[in-house]
């Protein structure tokens, strides 16, 4: 499942700081505690600008469900989720579920990862799927 936009950022610039402050999770709501990393968006969108945190772990659940997007053959603009679709979707892909005994997530990465090494991971993963998709049809 490719996912479909009506349009895309003028510009945008990603990184992954050390959070100085408490910022709020867009996907899963939560607070991001000041210490943690995360993912900060920041850029253009419709005329307006914009500047989004995702937590460590929604983080690495987008970093996942990016992979098995295009795994699927999805192109790269089209395998980003939606963050205020993000959860809906990992638990309909069966990514994580919830436990009522629990009443807790289950599935979901643990927090803490480096998330600069997993981007750096995809984008590699990416380059050899091109790669790859290249040199089939030479």
């Amino acid at each position: 499942m490719c996912f479909d936009y009506d349009g895309y950022a003028e510009f945008a610039q990603e990184s992954y700081p050390i959070t100085r402050k408490p910022h709020r999770c867009e996907a899963c709501r939560a607070v991001i505690p000041a210490g943690e990393m995360a993912k900060h968006t920041a850029g253009k969108f419709d005329g307006a600008f914009f500047s989004n945190y995702l937590c460590n772990v929604c983080a690495q659940l987008e970093l996942i469900i990016v992979r098995s997007e295009l795994e699927e053959d999805c192109r790269w603009s089209e395998a980003w989720p939606p963050w205020n679709d993000m959860i809906n979707y990992a638990e309909e892909a069966h990514m994580i579920w919830y436990d009522e005994e629990a009443a807790a997530w289950k599935g979901k990465p643990e927090p803490g990862a480096d998330l600069r090494q997993l981007r750096l991971g995809l984008d590699e993963f990416y380059k050899s799927l091109r790669a790859k998709a290249e040199g089939e049809t030479i």
